[in-house]
């Protein structure tokens, strides 16, 4: 009886110590504080990518005291955090129960920012140094890193084309953003901008994704206030392209003759009329000398100048009017400048009927096997004689210049205005 007794109690006691035991291991893990940062202040603890647990709690210990390794690691498991653990910034203060800290770990805690990246900025060097002051980048390092790093090898870029990956908009960086990531940022947001109707469109074009840029910039620098303008624009300088189209811009043997790019090359964005002078600098983005696109953009394009490219005004109707064996269509006079602005369609008017300039007459021009005849004077009738008569009078003036040089003279009108019902 004694010794069963005996046995009971020592049964109760082993049952005693094991509920302890247990309820200790409960406690410690649950419900007892296991990590306090440094001096209970804010720490930032910076979980990199594929991070093991053995690395999380080397940060931890780094940045505050873990008090029982082996609890953590045991709650990580039973939570299965172990295998689902999220890399990035997790901003901690104070003393934290192990079931409260892992549940911070598995959400993502980053601190981020926004940042806008803009376009017409001209120059790579500006545009980094705005990314440096607004990411807090040491000065310099974008540029090191983009010539001590395989970063362009990588992307097939040369140092021109870099502002082509850039497309403006506003972006969420996280704060720890290295240089590095920043630029492969960029990369996949450029990758994500030319989604397969964008594709196919340049695919149409017969021109690259870096081309697109590089045109777009010069049709933005070249006019940034007609918007409607731009796409009329990009289909001229395609048409100037050998490689878009090689029998369309013989004229001027395949060079875009591009203001903006010479005032580039110049760099002096003050000019608002390049001179016979300036056409001569030596320069690989002087369009005037050298065939082709420049090097690279000359600011970055806005997503209107690019699509405006993807969706330039076709100018290929000349191989149609060939095929249906049109012989000629009508070219503007050469002295119609579309993106004169007010004063030179003033200037136009009034050479109409008074003679400001010489008189009009012009030889042919052949594209694509179709002659352009430029249209020199437009006729119609005015409510008004005597504007009638000025016209009149100027046209017989030039009709006989051109016959007396034995050049062209086109006179265009539309059979309408000749009906007798006019303001139908």
């Amino acid at each position: 009886m004694r010794n069963k007794k005996t046995k009971n109690v020592k049964l109760g006691f082993i049952l005693l110590v094991i509920f302890l035991f247990s309820a200790f291991i409960v406690y410690s893990i649950f419900f007892q504080n296991n990590f306090t940062t440094k001096d209970g202040k804010e720490v930032t603890i910076e979980i990199p990518k594929n991070a093991s647990l053995d690395i999380i709690i080397e940060k931890l210990n780094e940045n505050g005291e873990l008090s029982t390794n082996w609890t953590f690691k045991l709650l990580s498991k039973l939570k299965k955090y172990n295998i689902s653990i999220k890399s990035g910034n997790y901003r901690l203060s104070g003393s934290y129960k192990n079931n409260d800290l892992i549940n911070i770990l598995r959400q993502r805690n980053d601190h981020t920012f926004l940042l806008i990246i803009p376009e017409n900025i001209r120059k790579s060097e500006e545009m980094f140094s705005q990314i440096e002051d607004s990411i807090s980048f040491e000065k310099g390092s974008m540029i090191s890193y983009i010539n001590n790093s395989n970063f362009l090898s990588k992307h097939h870029l040369s140092l021109e084309e870099i502002p082509a990956i850039f497309i403006p908009n506003t972006y969420e960086f996280y704060s720890n953003v290295s240089v590095p990531q920043f630029f492969e940022r960029m990369v996949s947001e450029y990758s994500k901008f030319w989604n397969k109707d964008r594709v196919r469109k340049k695919d149409s074009l017969g021109i690259s994704k870096t081309d697109v840029s590089i045109l777009a910039s010069i049709v933005e620098e070249e006019q940034d206030k007609r918007i409607d303008e731009r796409s009329m624009i990009a289909g001229l300088y395609l048409n100037r392209l050998v490689k878009y189209h090689p029998d369309i811009g013989q004229g001027n043997k395949g060079k875009l003759q591009a203001d903006p790019t010479l005032i580039f090359a110049i760099g002096d964005f003050k000019i608002k009329r390049v001179l016979d002078e300036d056409k001569k600098i030596d320069s690989p983005f002087n369009t005037y000398l050298n065939k082709g696109l420049p090097p690279g953009p000359i600011c970055i394009p806005s997503i209107d100048a690019i699509d405006a490219v993807l969706n330039a005004v076709n100018h290929d109707y000349l191989k149609i009017l060939h095929k249906y064996h049109f012989t000629s269509y009508r070219e503007n006079s050469k002295n119609f400048n579309p993106n004169g602005g007010m004063l030179s369609r003033l200037f136009r008017l009034l050479d109409a009927y008074i003679g400001i300039s010489a008189n009009l007459s012009d030889d042919t021009v052949v594209h694509n096997k179709v002659r352009g005849v430029y249209g020199n004077r437009f006729l119609r009738p005015y409510s008004y004689p005597f504007l009638n008569f000025f016209l009149l009078r100027r046209v017989k003036i030039e009709m006989k210049f051109a016959a007396k040089n034995n050049s062209i003279y086109h006179l265009w009108w539309h059979p309408h205005n000749f009906g007798k019902n006019r303001k139908q």
